[in-house]
């Protein structure tokens, strides 16, 4: 749980429940606090850390146990909990780093590494084939693709 750091309305964390009750094994949700994040400073953690005390206590209601870890990189946490994994699955992140902790975990453990679209309505390979730098292009084919992606499952990518 990197990036969609919620309880409630979280793809990713739906997925995984209803993954893991249908193979009959528990849940475990996982955060990776890092010091490398780019840009973030105290502040910046101290929000983070409040909205996730408030995220540990929902999963427990839920029966969903909650590790966080701040001495290994979050790929290197990954690692080393899929020792006693069936699968691994995350929030999309599109963000360098998170594609970065994404891709080393998932060349390094040895079960599958299952990606979640969980923080956009339109995914954006389906938005633009390339590399948008104006609002101005971007959201006519954002509302183009609105409507049609609103009431989609959600895409999950398997690496």
């Amino acid at each position: 749980m990197q990036s969609s750091q919620r309880a409630e309305d979280n793809w990713a964390l739906s997925y995984a429940i209803e993954t893991a009750n249908n193979l009959g094994l528990p849940i475990l949700v996982y955060f990776g606090l890092t010091t490398k994040f780019p840009e973030a400073n105290c502040r910046h953690n101290w929000f983070m850390l409040e909205g996730l005390k408030e995220v540990s206590a929902a999963l427990q209601n839920l029966g969903v146990a909650f590790v966080m870890n701040r001495v290994v990189s979050p790929a290197e946490g990954l690692q080393a909990l899929s020792q006693n994994a069936s699968q691994i699955i995350v929030d999309r992140g599109y963000l360098r780093i998170n594609r970065e902790w994404y891709n080393h975990a998932a060349e390094r453990v040895q079960v599958p590494l299952i990606q979640v679209e969980d923080n956009v309505i339109v995914p954006v390979e389906e938005t633009s084939q390339k590399e948008e730098y104006s609002a101005a292009t971007l959201r006519p084919k954002l509302l183009a693709k609105l409507n049609q992606c609103r009431d989609l499952p959600p895409q999950i990518l398997q690496k």
